[in-house]
């Protein structure tokens, strides 16, 4: 058998494991739904491809990953600064639905009943 450099990963290395808790916790937080698991197999094998390049300690690998793997993360939302735009988009919504008056029901009318008319 020819000898190589070639180091076969069987477990998750640093980077599969932080992508994993990080999944995990924007499932949790709902962030997440079934038609983005595309993406996030794309940002798995990135971190696994991560964790390979570490491990055969060659740093050009991950040079040309990580652009890509974190425009990934940012479309997901599931960086600090992309998840802080989400609430506030969050909060911008709020705020127009609470501005924007409600069509008056005309068949309703309001009184203060303590007060004789």
């Amino acid at each position: 058998m020819p000898a190589t450099d070639v180091v076969v990963r069987t477990e998750p290395g640093r980077h599969a494991k932080a992508v994993a808790v990080a999944i995990e916790a924007a499932r949790r937080d709902q962030a997440l739904c079934d038609a983005d698991e595309a993406a996030l197999t794309l940002i798995r094998s990135g971190a696994w491809a991560l964790d390979s390049f570490e491990s055969q300690n060659k740093p050009y690998g991950p040079s040309k990953l990580l652009g890509p793997v974190l425009d990934a993360l940012k479309e997901l939302r599931m960086t600090p600064a992309t998840r802080a735009a989400a609430q506030t988009d969050v909060l911008e919504e709020l705020l127009r639905d609470l501005a924007t008056p409600a069509a008056a029901d005309t068949a309703t009318q309001v009184r203060d009943t303590t007060r004789p008319e």
